[in-house]
């Protein structure tokens, strides 16, 4: 018998991704603009951190319930360098966004792997 998940369609899966990943891209644009006093503690936290935490586990969690792991690296990346650059008109830094794409690759790949050896 197999194990039920909650979200078994890739579309609920891939928009339960992107909201994640926009509310943490919406509080990395916004913050340090209400809070200047901590906004340097904000932008680490927000920019590099949490989008490199957040997106190799979504990418894995979303690949091992079925999404294609080409389809679930990509938007975490694209999501933490696009809403920046719309709301406000800078992109963040291409360090954390290149971080970004490179370990959410890995959570993918991880997934993939972890859906197999369930598989088998």
């Amino acid at each position: 018998m197999s194990k039920k998940h909650i979200f078994t369609d890739w579309r609920m899966l891939w928009a339960l991704q992107f909201f994640v990943m926009l509310i943490v891209a919406l509080c990395a644009t916004y913050l340090p603009l209400l809070f200047p006093a901590v906004s340097v503690l904000l932008r680490a936290v927000f920019l590099w951190i949490l989008p490199c935490t957040l997106g190799p586990v979504t990418a894995c969690a979303a690949t091992r319930r079925g999404l294609i792991s080409y389809a679930a690296w990509i938007l975490p990346p694209l999501v933490h360098s696009a809403v920046p650059w719309l709301c406000i008109g800078f992109p963040p830094s291409p360090g954390s966004m290149l971080l970004c794409a490179f370990v959410s690759l890995v959570g993918a790949a991880a997934g993939d792997v972890l859906q197999r050896r369930d598989r088998a």
